[in-house]
């Protein structure tokens, strides 16, 4: 397993590094950090922004700790991605969740974008995808300060990560992920996500390939969270072809 991908273990396991006085991190390690799904060496990395209720898993009770080696079992789950040997052609990515489907994102959207990242159409897709922060969300009276901060506690992670991965296109999902992205890439700007999304909200959400970012070699390609596009006001579907119209454009 590559180092830096391992170091946000080890770091979690043992409060140093980003993690230490991180406020997301457990000192008894009840739930493991969710990131690095999929595969290294990846055309696409897509940044969600904190690992939902189902994906980060809970550690047995009688396990040890801190001396717990979860890396392991990431180490394993990667190697066998990168190489190709987990079944299943509908696996896009070899993401070990659902990510395709009508809540999260539409299996049209990968469908749109193959031919811009593969040669080969029936080849499987390589997809990283990751967290922005590492650790599920804190519900407590102090959530909003101690979830707030976990952000900046593992913003250099991404940095490491993609200099790993290397992909072409950057897609991070959402305000937080968004802004911690062009944070880690150097980048300025506008605070406000709805303005860098590559996508024309005022016409018929048609697409801006032009308006596409190219920062330090990555296309980064902003979008809401599977999550919020309905609450936005927009139809899912469209919005999803639109912007995968958008990234065709761009990505050449």
């Amino acid at each position: 397993m590559p180092e830096g991908i391992e170091s946000i273990w080890e770091n979690w396991r043992h409060g140093s590094g980003p993690c230490d006085g991180c406020p997301m991190r457990d000192s008894n390690l009840t739930w493991e950090p969710y990131f690095g799904d999929g595969v290294i060496d990846a055309d696409i990395a897509i940044i969600a922004e904190t690992p939902g209720q189902g994906s980060s898993r809970r550690v047995a009770q009688n396990a040890p700790k801190p001396d717990l080696d979860v890396s392991s079992s990431l180490s394993e789950k990667l190697s066998r991605r990168n190489n190709n040997e987990i079944d299943g052609e509908d696996e896009v990515g070899q993401i070990s969740f659902d990510l395709v489907s009508d809540r999260r994102i539409p299996r049209r959207f990968f469908e749109m974008i193959d031919g811009t990242f593969r040669e080969d159409l029936n080849d499987r897709r390589r997809i990283y995808f990751t967290n922005a922060k590492k650790c599920k969300d804190i519900i407590s009276e102090e959530s909003e300060w101690k979830n707030g901060k976990g952000y900046i506690h593992c913003r250099s992670y991404i940095r490491s990560e993609l200099d790993i991965v290397g992909p072409d296109l950057v897609l991070p999902l959402g305000q937080h992920a968004t802004d911690l992205t062009f944070h880690e890439l150097d980048s300025e700007w506008t605070g406000k996500l709805k303005s860098e999304i590559p996508i024309d909200f005022g016409n018929g959400l048609e697409p801006l390939p032009d308006k596409v970012r190219r920062v330090e070699g990555y296309h980064v390609v902003p979008s809401y969270h599977w999550n919020y596009i309905n609450q936005s006001g927009y139809e899912r579907q469209q919005y999803w072809e639109n912007l995968a119209r958008t990234i065709t454009g761009a990505v050449v």
